[in-house]
């Protein structure tokens, strides 16, 4: 997954898909598509999360949110062939972090 520190949305974490204008979906989410649940590395700590996409108002108002971060991401996503998924990472049951 990018490197780049994902903004929150406590207590849930979300990136963006969109990393290059090549491909319409990166592996990694392909990869959370079909197995959702998966751990997240955060500020050295192993956390257990489940992988969703946003959607409708969900999806818009975390969008906003990443406008306020990258004013050209809307041309970037102009350019790409699909939509840009929202990715929510949230906590797992147990979710205290596994290291």
């Amino acid at each position: 997954m990018p490197a780049e520190k994902p903004p929150r949305v406590p207590p849930r974490w979300f990136v963006r898909t969109a990393w290059t204008v090549h491909r319409a979906e990166p592996a990694w989410w392909l990869n959370l598509q079909a197995h959702p649940d998966a751990t997240a590395e955060l500020a050295g700590r192993t956390l257990p999360v489940r992988a969703r996409a946003a959607e409708g108002a969900e999806r818009d108002r975390l969008w906003a949110l990443w406008q306020t971060i990258d004013k050209d991401l809307d041309a970037f996503a102009a350019r790409r062939p699909a939509e840009t998924a929202v990715v929510i990472l949230a906590p797992r049951a147990g979710g205290q972090g596994v290291s």
